[in-house]
């Protein structure tokens, strides 16, 4: 590693690291959520909106911007972005509940932290790769290849973004997908989500709700049952309150966020709530029966009501929350999020969810797929990544498997790499289910950031010189 060069990358980042946070903090304040009602733009007018913005800071720094069809944005060194490219995204999960210091789109420094949705996921990542193209270009670092960096506005939901990208844009010789932990992520599960409806009406369930997307374990779940259903005062609950009156019952459960790639971080606010019906409430067999399912979905963190527990030596436990709940007409709906190992058929998995339903009274719907990711370890691109980060950063890590999914899945030549896995000082700053990615006072530690991004830089540099 050229040592001199790392260094002069260090002092150009510290004389522009509060420009960086500003530039940064503007896009928090974007609130890109991604949204499919809107006719004019793709992903609504706010993820339209950020990457406009993005894109005008790339022309205040001198650099290369273009919009494809505004789901993404490319700002490169070269008219072609076929070398090497940087890929993150500006779209962010909703912005929940619960948030302690700030608004969530109100960006705040608290302590060597800046808060607010999207700060680490995916937005502070995103400027970092900005600025690392601004910085070889005032530094006048030369590469083999081009180098650009991505920019997508619907990671968190659909990848249509991507998936749009790979089939209209040239193919990169390698795309550096930070959106992840250092140091290299060669695997990514295979991802199912998927509705579970009741095939019978249930008269007694007005209402059922809980969870704001797909990937995070729900903090909060909300039944109103229409009739007085107990034959005995209705008992307290840690995490539960219930109240009777004339007309019905209302449940309200709370738990603890966390993302779906680990539910075992969470509580699932869904399954205190059912759990807590089936025991307190005198339920028709139809809702008993629906309960009971979706409860058992949500026991354990494995998939074993669906009959899908499973894992591998590559990437580990299969895991399974059921994460989102509502009422189609008068039958309950629960949306289930699956990790499953990289080895593994998504097909067949399929199969054994669909006879777990049909046993169980219920049928599975809205079935998307999203196929695991394999980058041969073996390759020396993946080498030179992880010998980067292990000699700047003193440890001794080794390439990895996760559960999470990024745009590596959807690329050609993808691996996922940083900007998280540097060690983090404990701190009582954030409460249990906040200051994660896709959690309440979602938190970007600054001393490992700016760390990281000298990481990224020179790894592009070590990347460039082993690609061929």
């Amino acid at each position: 590693m050229d040592t001199e060069l790392f260094s002069r990358f260090n002092a150009w980042i510290d004389a522009h690291f509060e420009e960086l946070l500003s530039d940064l903090e503007g896009l928090i304040r974007i609130p890109s959520v991604a949204r499919y009602d809107d006719e004019k733009t793709p992903y609504g007018p706010e993820c339209l909106r950020v990457l406009n913005h993005m894109r005008g800071l790339a022309a205040r720094y001198g650099l290369i911007s273009r919009s494809v069809d505004e789901r993404c944005a490319v700002i490169s060194n070269a008219p072609v972005a076929d070398g090497i490219c940087l890929w993150n995204h500006l779209d962010v999960v909703p912005a929940g509940e619960g948030w302690t210091y700030t608004a969530p789109f109100e960006p705040k420094r608290v302590g060597d932290y800046l808060i607010g949705r999207g700060a680490g996921d995916n937005k502070g990542p995103a400027v970092a790769g900005l600025y690392i193209l601004r910085m070889f270009n005032e530094l006048g670092v030369s590469l083999k290849h081009s180098l650009s960096l991505c920019l997508g506005t619907d990671e968190e939901t659909r990848m249509s973004d991507v998936i749009h990208y790979a089939k209209t844009q040239p193919a990169a010789k390698l795309n550096l997908v930070a959106d992840s932990a250092f140091p290299v992520c060669f695997a990514e599960k295979g991802i199912i989500e998927a509705d579970i409806i009741s095939n019978e009406a249930l008269d007694e369930i007005a209402e059922f709700s809980a969870g704001m997307a797909s990937n995070i374990v729900p903090d909060s779940a909300f039944m109103r049952l229409c009739t007085p259903l107990c034959d005995q005062p209705l008992p307290e609950a840690e995490r539960v309150k219930a109240q009777s009156a004339a007309d019905g019952i209302t449940l309200r459960a709370s738990g603890l966020a966390a993302h779906s790639a680990h539910p075992e971080n969470g509580v699932n606010a869904i399954h205190e709530l059912t759990g807590y019906a089936l025991k307190a409430l005198t339920l028709s067999p139809a809702a008993r029966r629906a309960l009971e399912f979706f409860t058992a979905i949500n026991d354990d963190t494995k998939g074993t009501a669906l009959g899908i527990e499973s894992g591998d030596a590559v990437s580990g436990q299969t895991t399974c929350a059921g994460t989102m709940a509502r009422m189609e007409g008068q039958r309950p709906v629960l949306r289930v999020n699956i990790r499953y190992a990289v080895t593994l058929k998504g097909g067949e998995l399929l199969d054994l969810m669909n006879e777990a339903c049909r046993k169980n009274g219920c049928t599975l719907l809205n079935v998307h797929l999203n196929e695991a990711n394999y980058f041969p370890p073996e390759n020396p691109v993946v080498n030179a990544l992880t010998r980067v980060f292990n000699d700047i950063s003193g440890l001794d890590k080794q390439p990895y498997a996760m559960g999470g999914g990024t745009y590596a899945r959807k690329l050609p030549n993808a691996v996922a790499y940083g900007l998280g896995g540097l060690p983090v000082p404990e701190t009582d700053l954030f409460a249990p289910g906040h200051g994660g990615a896709h959690q309440a006072d979602e938190g970007l530690y600054l001393p490992n950031f700016k760390t990281a991004i000298g990481i990224l830089a020179m790894a592009i540099l070590e990347a460039d010189g082993a690609l061929a």
